[in-house]
């Protein structure tokens, strides 16, 4: 099989050809028409003023007048041509070739041509002068007629050898050739450094997508050395290489995340059923085992369900269905639902919101499960008895929702990773033990989706959540 750079070497190759093939016919073609048609004018004439001037004699004979054997012989020698003048018979009386002794004199034109001559007034043809000359001529034929009476005196012959007009063909053709030939060398050459740079960008975007095919996403594409447009392919392949290299990163970070958490909560399950069943767990203690047992479950559960909430929010086939809705019943309906749980931390909560209805238009399901992941996070990592704020504000067309505890300080460095899935700022993980770490995670997912920012600060043991709405009337 022909690769890229055969395929286009023979085509830029053919092409080049071809357009040279049809410039040379056509140049050789219209220069030869043209070179004829100038040669008909130059002879025609020539054989009109030689005629002119012999005219004016009272007749022909092989001692013409001097003066004017002499202005024939000096135009014929100018204009490159041979003149013969003969008699009404078809003797040549007269010769221009300058000879003391020329062989032409006295020689007879060809009856045929003589009476095409006298049919047609004039003769225009290529071919050899019978008798006369050897070589292959244009000749223009005219009668020669006397200027009073107009009888026939004789004729005048022009002729040029066709060898000078091919010698001068043959030039031109040779030069054109040979220019042919260097444009021809320089484009092949040309063509093959280019298509060579270009082809060996290709041969690594072949040998980059190969080592994909292989699971190694490590491979990368130098667009230096290639044209513009595959220089633009490659950059947009590396590009995509690092997106794949990205997404290769975060899926192993993901299944080994998802592997430590199922596995916690299943080797406890595993390790209490298997004492209380082989006995090493006395029957009175079955009882407490088995809610801790219980916890485990439901905490995979919670698990199990984040999961699909995510899967399904990120669903290319799932359109978000906005309504117009207020947020503040929505912050104070979830906020009740956490009553028991406040009341336990004796959490002193402050609202501050608007007297009005603040309405927005977005999903009302996805942000009350935002409002409650919110709570849910700000609640668990409350000290006890702090304050714990929830604020509503507006401005610039946004609804400004914030919720704030008093605990442990993120650290800066740790600021950034908090929605990611499955971080935990307690890297121990002991300390939240029925979280699952995708809580700020889907609350990042369902804003996303809105097209809406959450920000997160963290100072002085005061951590601040704050998310936008867009505002509706």
């Amino acid at each position: 099989m022909r690769s890229t750079f055969q395929r286009q070497l023979m085509l830029t190759v053919g092409m080049i050809l071809l357009s040279f093939v049809v410039l040379g016919c056509s140049f050789t073609s219209l220069f030869y028409n043209y070179m004829l048609r100038a040669e008909k004018s130059a002879l025609s004439t020539n054989a009109s003023a030689v005629a002119a001037f012999v005219s004016a004699q009272s007749e022909l004979s092989d001692a013409m007048d001097w003066e004017l054997q002499l202005a024939v012989g000096y135009g014929a020698n100018v204009s490159d041509t041979e003149v013969l003048i003969c008699d009404t018979g078809g003797a040549t009386v007269f010769c221009s070739c300058g000879e003391f002794y020329c062989d032409h004199v006295g020689k007879n034109l060809d009856t045929m041509l003589l009476q095409k001559i006298s049919d047609d007034g004039y003769v225009y043809a290529t071919g050899v002068l019978t008798g006369i000359y050897e070589d292959e001529r244009y000749l223009y034929a005219l009668p020669v007629r006397s200027a009073g009476e107009g009888s026939l005196m004789g004729y005048v012959v022009v002729s040029t050898a066709t060898k000078d007009m091919s010698d001068m063909m043959n030039r031109i053709v040779g030069m054109f050739l040979v220019t042919a030939l260097i444009v021809l060398a320089v484009a092949v050459v040309a063509t093959v450094l280019l298509t060579r740079r270009q082809t060996e960008t290709l041969r690594e975007l072949s040998r980059a997508a190969k080592q994909f095919a292989h699971g190694d996403f490590s491979a990368r594409i130098n667009p230096d050395g290639a044209g513009d447009e595959v220089a633009e392919l490659a950059t947009a392949f590396n590009n995509m290489a690092d997106s794949l290299d990205r997404s290769e990163t975060l899926r192993q970070e993901f299944i080994s995340n998802i592997s430590h958490e199922l596995k916690t909560p299943m080797t406890t399950i595993a390790g209490f059923m298997d004492g209380m069943l082989d006995g090493t767990i006395p029957a009175e203690k079955h009882a407490y085992y088995m809610q801790t047992v219980s916890d485990e479950v439901k905490r995979l559960s919670r698990l199990v369900r984040s999961m699909l909430d995510i899967s399904r929010m990120k669903s290319t086939g799932q359109a978000l269905q906005k309504t117009r809705f207020d947020v503040t019943e929505t912050l104070g309906r979830t906020l009740l639902t956490f009553e028991q749980k406040i009341d336990e931390k004796h959490l002193d909560v402050q609202v501050d919101i608007p007297d009005r209805a603040v309405w927005v238009l977005a999903n009302e399901d996805s942000i009350t499960q935002v409002i409650y992941n919110l709570i849910d996070n700000g609640v668990k990592f409350a000290e006890q008895g702090s304050p714990f704020r929830l604020t509503v504000a507006t401005t610039g067309g946004k609804a400004l929702v914030s919720v704030a505890n008093t605990g442990p300080t993120i650290p800066p460095e740790e600021l950034p990773l908090v929605f990611d899935r499955f971080h935990k700022s307690d890297k121990s993980r002991s300390q939240d033990k029925t979280g699952v770490g995708l809580g700020l995670y889907i609350v990042k997912t369902i804003l996303g989706s809105h097209g809406e920012d959450i920000t997160v600060t963290s100072r002085d043991g005061v951590t601040t959540f704050t998310f936008t709405l867009t505002l509706t009337k």
